[in-house]
């Protein structure tokens, strides 16, 4: 606290004295004096000596009066002197003072008996400043006798104002305006100094009641008092907690340049600010004080160096002193609530820089300590907890803010222990003791209001602390005190939030839960709601979680599920109502956990992804885990179908980068990284198996196989070992090392990855690896070791039993293709009959239609084998006894996977195995075509023998024809087989299965020549976006069909798409079917680029061994030559083929183009050899064509009758009317050169009469009518 020194001045005491006393003591200076007269003549001169501020003079005057005439009645008037030259001298006595007007004081009709009481209060105040000034820099025990000497100093002295006030107001009433008006002046001053005494004993309230008159009495607007008043009003006003009127009555002392109080007044009015929330305003304030003590100090510095610039007054030589040597209290705590401010504002930097140079500038001790606490709290605050601790230690056992720096103390403590990983438990328990010593110094302040509130906040830290050390039980004592005690609503609230979680870690989930139930009760519409409804939600978790663990409970399964439901159901309240709850991640994180346990997984990945990446660290880091894991098991696992196959890789990249993130962040030390590690390696895998792109492939099976071994390498133990171990076979299999691979899984045969978990997984592996590379016996043999070892096991396990149908399934799949179809199919009823409800049963019923197809054939195959070999009757009934046993089965067979196909559990469990049914029957129905189609042939030759004469007697029954396709009717397979197609294509859509089916149909379609609806199904394959390798195939047959429409330009665009891409297995084909295409349009420059194209066949040896294609190519190619009259180049491809391929079926055309270069060559004797050849090899039209040409070789060599006998045997041996019209002709021809005219005549009648609607009948009749 400050306080006005005023300048008293005597002038006005002394003007009394002068006007009592001398005129007597000038007419009495001439005569002998009396002793009275002395008095008085020395007492008058003491006045003078006071009027004219002589003080020394005075005082030595009235010292000597009062010690010659002590008893004279104007002794007290001399005492009075004396006192008042004692104050307002420079050398001030206040003790003197004091004692001088003590006596004073007790006449009643002394003179100036107010101003004695006034003269008295400013002797007290002097003393009372005085103890204040000496108890700066002492003990403190001293200290506090030199304040409590102030206080009782500053009391008597707030009384002896009072009184002068009274006093004062009594002689106001005078009519005498002069004396008035100075009256009123020493009443507002009595007022200001009385004001200024009660603010230093803290009676605010009663300083602003003495100061009241200046705001309701207009006679004091223009008093000189006025603005000390308003001073000392708005000190009372802030000590009494007005702050608003405190700063609207400092504001008028504003621009504050009074020197006593002015720089003070404004620290004032900053404060008032400060405490209204009015920060920029406070600060300003804080920093023109600092900035205002300054330019003080310098003045002040300046004055001392020429003391007559303050007339050389002590108490100005004092305040001057103090401000060169140190600032009054205000101005360093003006620098302290400064950083304060800055703390507030949450700059915590820049209030301890400012903190620290103020202490460097030793502050007073009050300032000191409590700069020591604030820079204590932001070194806390900026997470300095050792320098906070080295800060706040030294003030544990301060009398003022002792308390505060425990309490802080505790905090640096506590806070230090949470951020150490784990725990500094050490620290922890310091943290802990420092609280209770606060609660300790807490205690000792009574019913302080301030203190109970820390009170709570205090033990709202204590439960903190202990929680952090895992004292749950204590933390919730501890703030089932502060809701106890209900002192402080707010952290009442907290507290109660606070009890309800640590009950939770405590594992008093029950107890926790009644809690928060109550707390939602009692605060509905409390701003901590959504922790409680948070807390209930988790209570409601953990309380599933032990349900989960007590398999002894009643009906366990059903009360998990409901509590599950239960715990989604109260996190999905707390997340509606509160969507930007803090703590929203876990929220979402245990709806997650509890819908990935209800086997919700699409809910619960939507769940897991509403954390935030941000989030996901500590505990909710399993997040990326969880949600990965429910990619993995959304994904798609059939991606045949491209929109799937996007999906399945959007899940898995999504998969592989939140289990990357998750085992970068959780290290090796957490407990999920080795699956977490194996999850990932299966992502990869998986990625790369949905990728073409051959860099990309190999760079994700690299990474999965890593990840698989970092498993092997870093955790040698660990059961997943084994796991991660097959998990890298696979990924060697997919890298092309077949042979790592398989020996990677052959390791599980044999301990100890045989006791591996997943050993009958590997060993279902390699047993597939084995039937891929064609080793089903091999494959058998694993698959029975696996039975024989792990069955019985697997059995036992339903979480395993996809392993075990897997297992039974694959076994039969491998004897299948081992052809013991016996035991397959008893093995696939095998697996129908235990796993009646599982896909692989209904697998298992396709399955057995393939083997009963598979055995048909066989018998069907070796029947016809049998059949051609058969030279006795007996033999050859057992064939077709075999035949016809193989044509009913497979009859069955095909009935049965059409029924297979409409069967509802079936398309239940497998409705894509529907399509696939169809098509076995399909496949079925074809095997039987040769059967029907031989009968049907047999039945047209045996037609045609009926209606043939009987031969000229001699002459050899004529050769049957060869009957084209075209001329046997479609048989009841074929139609039944395209129903089948069609059933496939209708019940598999756009699957591949069904563009296969459209393919196969269209050939079908094609074979008969309907090359109209085969053109059309293959366009709808078109369409549908067929795969790369069908789209060829497609492509090969449209252009087949277009070829044989006629529109070889359309046709051979088609087989030029498949031609560009020389990697094609069907490239080949291609260019076979485009050189087809090029000989149809028949020009030179297509026939060379025909020949150019089918010359590779004969000349690159790749092309040399292509089946069933090599051979019709070099026939095409010499039949190029041909036509491009290249005959050696023909015949040398002729010769080629015969030469290469002698068990050709082409051998008869080839002999016959063989023949026709020859004759064209005009060597007519080997081309009748060769022609020769071919009537060896076969009875079809190339025969009599070949018979033909003999005969016209014999015309060029005039061999005439052996010209005649060989047209005549085109005639009498074979039955193609247009062959035999046109060799009629040429006999006739033959005739005629050997003079036969009536034998040609006859022929020619022949040709009319047998052949009338052939062209060789026109020329026939044209020869006749000649």
């Amino acid at each position: 606290m400050i306080w006005v020194q005023h300048k008293l001045g005597a002038s006005a005491a002394c003007w009394f004295l002068l006007i009592g006393f001398g005129l007597g003591w000038y007419w009495q200076a001439e005569a002998q004096l009396t002793p009275e007269q002395q008095a008085q003549q020395l007492l008058d001169a003491a006045n003078r000596a006071l009027n004219e501020r002589q003080y020394d003079a005075a005082v030595v005057r009235f010292r000597e009066f009062l010690q010659r005439f002590g008893g004279h009645s104007q002794a007290n008037l001399a005492r009075y002197g004396w006192a008042v030259a004692l104050l307002e001298g420079p050398n001030r006595d206040y003790k003197m003072a004091s004692e001088l007007l003590a006596p004073v004081l007790g006449q009643g009709d002394f003179t100036f008996r107010p101003w004695a009481f006034y003269y008295a209060g400013l002797a007290q105040r002097g003393l009372g400043g005085q103890a204040l000034r000496d108890a700066i820099g002492k003990p403190a025990d001293q200290a506090a006798n030199f304040q409590r000497e102030a206080q009782a100093r500053f009391e008597q002295a707030a009384k002896h104002f009072e009184s002068a006030l009274l006093e004062f107001a009594k002689r106001g009433s005078t009519e005498d305006k002069e004396a008035a008006a100075l009256m009123r002046d020493w009443v507002a001053r009595s007022r200001c100094d009385l004001a200024e005494m009660l603010l230093h004993l803290r009676r605010p309230k009663e300083a602003l009641a003495a100061l009241e008159p200046f705001s309701r009495d207009p006679t004091l607007v223009k008093s000189p008092y006025r603005l000390p008043a308003r001073y000392y009003e708005g000190q009372a006003r802030l000590l009494l907690g007005d702050y608003v009127g405190a700063g609207r009555v400092l504001s008028e002392l504003a621009p504050f340049t009074h020197p006593q109080f002015g720089l003070h007044a404004r620290y004032l009015l900053a404060r008032a600010h400060h405490e209204l929330g009015d920060r920029a305003e406070a600060a300003v304030h804080y920093d023109q004080v600092l900035a205002g003590y300054e330019a003080q100090r310098q003045q002040a510095a300046k004055m001392l160096q020429n003391p007559a610039s303050f007339g050389n007054d002590p108490e100005q030589r004092w305040r001057l002193e103090s401000l060169v040597k140190q600032p009054p209290e205000f101005v360093p705590r003006a620098a302290l609530l400064r950083a304060v401010l800055f703390y507030e504002e949450g700059q915590f930097g820049e209030a301890a820089s400012r903190l620290e140079t103020l202490l460097k500038l030793s502050p007073p001790p009050s300032v000191q300590a409590e700069a020591q606490l604030r820079l204590g709290m932001c070194y806390v605050q900026t997470r300095q907890y050792e320098a906070a601790v080295k800060m706040l230690s030294p003030l544990e056992n301060h009398a003022t803010v002792g308390e505060l720096a425990l309490w802080w103390l505790g905090r640096a403590q506590a806070q230090a222990a949470a951020a150490s990983t784990p725990t500094n438990e050490a620290s922890a328990q310091a943290a802990i003791q420092s609280f209770r010593r606060a609660l300790e110094r807490n205690g000792q302040r009574g019913n302080d209001p301030e203190a109970r509130l820390r009170r709570s906040e205090i033990l709202l830290d204590l439960g903190d602390a202990l929680q952090l050390i895992r004292q749950y039980k204590d933390a919730a004592n501890t703030y089932a005190t502060i809701v106890q005690e209900r002192v402080h609503p707010q952290r009442v609230e907290e507290a109660w939030v606070r009890q309800a979680l640590a009950l939770h870690l405590a594992g008093a989930w029950k107890e926790s839960d009644d809690l928060c139930r109550r707390f939602r009760e009692s605060h509905p519409k409390s701003p901590l709601l959504p922790q409680v409804l948070f807390c209930a939600a988790e209570n409601s978790y953990f309380l599933a979680l032990q349900l989960a663990k007590d398999v002894r409970t009643p009906e366990r399964e059903k009360q998990l599920r409901e509590a599950l439901q239960q715990t989604v159901a109260r996190h999905r309240e707390l997340l509606e109502q509160y969507p930007e709850f803090p703590q929203r991640a876990a929220a979402w994180f245990t709806v997650g956990m509890c819908l990935y346990r209800l086997g919700e997984i699409e809910k619960a990945q939507q769940a897991f992804a509403e954390i935030a990446q941000a989030d996901r660290s500590g505990p909710l880091l399993l997040a990326s885990y969880y949600e990965a894991d429910c990619l993995i098991r959304l994904a798609p696992s059939d991606t045949t179908d491209a929109l799937a196959a996007g999906r399945a890789q959007e899940a898995l990249t999504n998969a592989s980068k939140m289990l990357a993130a998750f085992v970068d962040s959780a290290g090796k030390t957490s407990p999920y990284t080795p699956e977490a590690l194996l999850k990932l390696a299966y992502c990869y895998r998986k990625l790369a198996e949905l990728l073409v792109e051959p860099k990309e492939r190999a760079a994700l099976l690299q990474q999965a196989r890593q990840a698989a071994e970092r498993v092997v390498r870093d955790y040698g133990n660990h059961p997943l070992v084994g796991a991660a171990a097959l998990e890298r076979a696979n990924c060697l299999a997919l890298q092309g090392d077949f042979g790592g691979a398989a020996a990677e899984w052959q390791r599980f045969i044999s301990d100890p990855l045989s006791r591996s978990e997943v050993a009958p997984l590997a060993l279902l592996r390699l047993a597939q690896h084995h039937l891929t590379h064609h080793r089903p016996a091999d494959a058998v043999k694993v698959l029975e070791l696996a039975r024989q070892r792990y069955e019985s096991t697997l059995a036992q396990d339903p979480q395993k039993a996809d392993w075990l149908a897997q297992i039974v399934y694959q076994h039969a799949l491998a004897l299948q293709d081992a052809g013991k179809w016996p035991e397959a199919r008893s093995v696939y009823e095998t697996v129908q009959n235990r796993f009646p409800q599982r896909r692989e049963a209904a697998e298992s019923a396709w399955r057995i239609g393939q083997v009963r197809r598979a055995q048909a054939v066989a018998q069907l195959h070796a029947a016809f084998a049998a059949l051609q070999q058969a030279s006795k009757p007996e033999a050859r009934q057992a064939a077709l006894t075999g035949l016809q046993a193989a044509v009913h089965e497979l009859r069955h067979t095909a009935a049965y996977c059409t029924q297979l196909a409409s069967d509802k559990k079936l398309q239940q469990l497998a409705a894509d195995l529907v399509p696939r049914c169809y098509y076995e029957a399909a496949w079925c129905w074809r095997q039987l075509f040769p059967v029907e189609r031989e009968q049907a042939r047999q039945q047209l030759v045996a037609d045609w023998q009926k209606k043939q004469p009987p031969p000229p007697k001699g002459q050899p029954p004529r050769r049957p024809p060869d009957f084209p396709l075209t001329a046997i009717p479609l048989q009841p397979s074929e139609q039944q087989a395209r129903e089948a197609y069609k059933a496939a294509i209708h019940s598999a859509t756009d699957s591949p299965l069904a563009l296969d089916a459209m393919f196969e149909l269209a050939e079908l379609l094609a074979e008969r020549e309907e090359h109209d609806q085969a053109i059309a199904l293959l366009r709808q394959v078109f369409d549908r976006e067929p795969p790369a390798d069908l789209l060829e195939k497609v492509h090969l047959r449209l252009s087949a069909s277009l070829l044989a429409k006629g529109d070889a330009k359309t046709a051979l665009q088609h087989a030029q798409v498949v031609l560009q891409n020389e990697k094609s297995p069907l490239a080949p084909w291609a260019r076979y079917q485009a050189a087809e295409c090029l000989l149809r349009l028949g020009d030179k420059e297509s026939l060379q680029k025909a020949a150019a194209l089918l010359t590779a066949f004969r000349d690159q040896g790749p092309l040399q061994q292509v089946p069933s294609l090599s051979d019709r190519a070099l026939l095409r190619l010499a039949h190029a030559y041909a036509q491009l009259q290249q005959w050696a180049a023909s015949r040398q491809a002729c010769e080629i083929l015969l030469q290469r391929y002698p068990q050709s079926p082409w051998r008869a055309d080839a002999q016959f183009g063989l023949g026709w270069a020859l004759q064209s060559e005009n060597n007519l004797e080997p081309a009748v050899q060769a022609y020769s050849q071919v009537l060896n090899f076969t009875s079809a039209e190339t025969a009599a064509r070949a018979l033909l040409q003999i005969g016209r070789c014999r015309m060029l060599q005039k061999r005439f009758a052996d010209a005649s006998q060989a047209f005549l045997g085109v005639h009498l041996t074979y039955d193609y009317p247009e062959l035999a019209a046109e060799a009629l002709v040429e006999a006739a021809d033959a005739a005629l050169q050997l003079k036969q005219p009536e034998s040609a005549q006859r022929l020619l009648e022949q040709v009319l009469r047998d052949y009338p609607q052939t062209k060789a009948a026109a020329v026939a009749r044209q020869r006749l009518g000649k």
